[in-house]
């Protein structure tokens, strides 16, 4: 069995980075710094898109990766402080999108599901440490201080690829 690490290496071992630029950022902050309640929960997510181009005789992977942070009042905080309203509505909500240009050597040649596992493993990988500092700066000066983001560890996903699938099928016919 293959995994998304080992597919995304087909593509990793060839790339060099070039650039990551913050594309596009968005924030709402509704916290009122005088009055952080003490119970506040915080959810974040990524996704990772790309795009193949040739340019200067280079192959290009052009990766967009899209982050999400919020932090809405935790579950356990009862407390009724001034200023601060128990709702669903989200304390600080940042939205953030980075652009990674990776350049290939022309005569790469690898499968299409390689560059979708290497934009979801390595875009998010590369981009992480500027995406913390995002989070850190934005909600510090909002006036929730100390946020930080933890370490980015890409999962190990077991990948059964298309064309093991069909030699096992062929197997199987050829055995009955």
């Amino acid at each position: 069995m293959t995994t998304n690490l080992e597919l995304a290496r087909e593509v990793g071992a060839h790339v060099v980075l070039r650039s990551i630029t913050l594309r596009n950022a968005h924030i709402d902050s509704n916290l009122n710094p005088l009055h952080v309640p003490s119970d506040v929960a915080m959810t974040q997510g990524y996704r990772s898109s790309f795009s193949q181009h040739e340019e200067d005789g280079r192959k290009q992977l052009i990766v967009l990766t899209d982050f999400k942070f919020s932090a809405k009042v935790g579950a356990g905080d009862n407390s009724d402080a001034e200023g601060v309203e128990q709702s669903d509505e989200d304390l600080v909500a940042l939205e953030a999108t980075f652009q990674l240009i990776y350049s290939l050597p022309l005569e790469l040649t690898v499968d299409e599901e390689c560059y979708k596992h290497f934009a979801e493993i390595n875009g998010p990988y590369n981009a992480w440490p500027y995406w913390r500092e995002l989070v850190q700066s934005v909600t510090g000066r909002v006036g929730l201080a100390g946020i930080t983001i933890p370490v980015f560890r890409p999962p190990k996903i077991e990948i059964q690829k298309q064309e093991k699938k069909i030699a096992k099928e062929k197997k199987t016919k050829a055995t009955k």
